[in-house]
Parts: C-alpha cells; structure tokens; sequence
C-alpha cells in the first residue's frame, strides 16, 4: 500500500501544475476573472492567443480535474468506467451551464477544451 502512494505523490505534479498554470492565465489575461489587476494589457490578435486566453484555462483544469479522477478512485474499480468518469464529468459541469443550475455562461469551444483537457489525462495515465 505504501508504495502505491509513493507512486501517486510522484504523480500530483501534473495536476497541480496544470492548475497553477491555469490560475495564472486567469490572473495574467482575466483579471476582472480573479480581481486582481485593474486592466489587461495582453491583446487578443490571434485565434491562438483567444483560445489561450479564453478557454486553456478550462482545458487545464479538466485535465487537473479528470488525472485526480483517474488517479484517485480505487483500483478495483473498472477501467473503462474511471476513463468514463473521468470524461464526462467536466463535460457535464460545462453543460450544466446551458441551464440555470450551474454559475457561467455555456461555451460549445469550452466544452471542446474540456474534451482536449480531459483527453489529455487519460492519455497521460495510460
């Protein structure tokens, strides 16, 4: 058992990485997101830089979100299931938008960077 959680906490860089990284995405080119700056002084003249600016930062934490999934639920559970969970879940937390039940404004190319995010993960751990 001990060396199973010295595996995972060789592990938790990944996750913790890609929030950070996407915490400071948010600071740096959202800061009425995070109200820490007054003004963005980054230009969005790019499609690249847009999809930087909008939407790594959910790609980051889908990818954070589904490797601790992955990562996280016991081992006798079902592979095919975890990848599953570990999918649709942040999918699901962008859908829930559309309706009234969760805080945000629905974005189709979020939910295509969740997919990449979560994507990522799973193909990260197998």
């Amino acid at each position: 058992m001990a060396g199973i959680a010295h595996s995972h906490s060789k592990l938790l860089w990944a996750p913790g990485l890609a929030l950070l990284t996407g915490y400071l995405l948010y600071a740096l080119l959202r800061p009425e997101a995070v109200g820490i700056f007054s003004n963005n002084s980054f230009s969005l003249t790019s499609r690249y830089v847009y999809w930087m600016h909008q939407h790594l930062p959910d790609a980051l934490w889908a990818f954070a979100f589904s490797f601790s999934i992955l990562l996280y639920i016991p081992c006798y559970a079902k592979k095919w299931k975890k990848i599953l969970l570990a999918f649709l879940l942040p999918i699901l937390a962008e859908c829930l938008q559309w309706f009234p039940i969760a805080a945000g404004t629905f974005d189709i190319i979020d939910v295509l960077s969740i997919s990449i995010g979560s994507m990522c993960s799973i193909a990260f751990l197998n």
